[in-house]
């Protein structure tokens, strides 16, 4: 028997994104794999949730030794900069294995430089590292995928 739950899309921006959450993604997601189908999302939450579902299935401990590429979110070295850049924090590639930290690292560039969270914006900077127009070109099929995940999302 599946159990319904509502959530208002403003309470879970805040208490799933915000730097002080009272609910972690972590646990949202727990949630979520428990039988418990969500009927309200944010637009963030399921940009986030899109690119998940489309980097590792939803599983934290994935390496893609070939890119380099660690965690939930599949972030790379050059991204870890950033943020240190962005943060003044620092974490290795290995902290990305830890779904919060994935999604701190990703949410902090993203709210940076597509604070929209336009996803076609952050599905190219996000698979690129670049928004520019030859970015937009070269990742035209991974941006279609995270479209279609998203609105698998919006169908829940």
């Amino acid at each position: 028997m599946k159990k319904w739950i509502t959530i208002i899309p403003l309470l879970v921006s805040i208490n799933l994104l915000a730097p002080d959450i009272s609910i972690s993604y972590r646990k949202m997601m727990d949630i979520m794999d428990t039988d418990i189908t969500v009927t309200a999302m944010s637009h963030k939450t399921k940009v986030l949730t899109a690119l998940i579902n489309l980097e590792s299935g939803g599983k934290s401990n994935v390496i893609n030794r070939s890119e380099q590429a660690y965690g939930i979110l599949q972030i790379r070295q050059i991204y870890l900069d950033e943020y240190k850049r962005l943060t003044f924090k620092k974490f290795n590639l290995n902290d990305m294995l830890d779904r919060d930290k994935s999604i701190e690292v990703f949410t902090a560039i993203m709210d940076h430089y597509v604070p929209t969270y336009n996803l076609d914006s952050i599905a190219c900077l996000h698979n690129s590292g670049k928004l520019t127009q030859r970015a937009f070109m070269a990742t035209k099929e991974y941006r279609k995928k995270a479209i279609n995940q998203y609105k698998r999302l919006e169908n829940l």
